[in-house]
C-alpha cells in the first residue's frame, strides 16, 4: 500500500477529495481545485478556489494548499469580499504503516475581521463545527475511495 500511494498519481490524489468539483492540472505537482461551496443561511455562500501541491512522503503521499481564493456570493458577499487577507491552511495526508492505511486532515481558517465586527461565540463555536465536520467527512471518504480504487 505504501509503494501504491507512493506512485498514485496527484490528479487521482486530489479528486478522491469529497470536497472537490473539479481539478486543473498546472503542471508538475501542482493543480487548482474547485471547491464545493459553503453556504450560511441563504445569507451568504464561499466557493473556494485552491493551489494543491502534491508530495510523495516517506510513508505515502499528501496534498497541500498553497493558496486558496474565496468567492463570494449572497445578500451579505458584499460585507466579506472586501475582506483582504482570508489564509486557508490545509494538508492531507495518507499513509501506510504497520499495514493499515492512515488518513489526516488538517485544517485552518484565518478571517482577518475589523473590531467592530465582533463575531459571537456561538457563531465561531458553530463555525469551527461546520469546518471540523466537513474535513473529517472529506478525509473519511477519501479513505474509503482510495480502498475502494485499490479492490
Amino acid at each position: 500500500m505504501r509503494q501504491y500511494l507512493r506512485q498514485m498519481d496527484g490528479n487521482t490524489l486530489v479528486r478522491l477529495d469529497d470536497s472537490v468539483e473539479a481539478v486543473t492540472p498546472l503542471g508538475g505537482d501542482r493543480y487548482e481545485a474547485a471547491i464545493t461551496s459553503v453556504g450560511f443561511f441563504g445569507l451568504l455562500a464561499c466557493k473556494p478556489v485552491a493551489t494543491l501541491r502534491v508530495e510523495r512522503t516517506g510513508a505515502g503521499i499528501r496534498y497541500v494548499t498553497e493558496k486558496c481564493q474565496m468567492v463570494f456570493s449572497g445578500p451579505l458577499r458584499r460585507l466579506v469580499s472586501g475582506l483582504a487577507g482570508i489564509g486557508v491552511e490545509a494538508c492531507t495526508e495518507l499513509s501506510a504503516r504497520d499495514g493499515k492505511l492512515e488518513a489526516t486532515g488538517d485544517f485552518a481558517l484565518t478571517l482577518p475581521l475589523p473590531r467592530w465586527w465582533p463575531v459571537p461565540d456561538r457563531a465561531m463555536v458553530r463555525g469551527e463545527g461546520m469546518i471540523r465536520g466537513i474535513v473529517e467527512k472529506d478525509t473519511r471518504l477519501t479513505v474509503e475511495r482510495l480502498i475502494s480504487s485499490v479492490s
